[in-house]
């Protein structure tokens, strides 16, 4: 999963518990403590809103396995706002010249209980 897509169900998550906390707050009989709770729920929204806003504009980090015609192969990493797809083109700066993905690799690293890490493969664009 994707660090945008992390954020993104985070703030679902929050938003769906937020939704149980407001249904609660009309039950309550105290008014200050349901003026305390809707206050609250009222400030926790908006980080949610943040939450949603961050996802939008943010950048993750994808790792890329390009390819050389002669056979060799590097590795890179590049910041996206969105994840790539079979057949987009990635510039490198460092190479010089412009890549198409495609497909990906799943890499087991480290110990077997870290999720495996997902690489781009790449090709040169002709």
């Amino acid at each position: 999963m994707s660090p945008a897509a992390e954020f993104d169900s985070n703030a679902e998550r929050l938003a769906r518990a937020l939704d149980v906390s407001r249904r609660e707050a009309g039950s309550l009989t105290d008014e200050q403590e349901r003026s305390r709770h809707t206050q609250a729920i009222a400030q926790f929204s908006q980080y949610i809103d943040l939450l949603r806003e961050a996802t939008l504009s943010a950048e993750a980090l994808y790792s890329f396995k390009l390819l050389f015609s002669d056979g060799r192969w590097n590795v890179a990493e590049k910041g996206l706002t969105a994840s790539p797809s079979v057949g987009d083109f990635v510039d490198f700066e460092q190479t010089g010249c412009r890549w198409r993905v495609r497909g990906s690799q799943l890499v087991q690293s480290g110990p077997t209980r870290n999720r495996p890490r997902e690489f781009f493969v790449c090709v040169p664009a002709a």
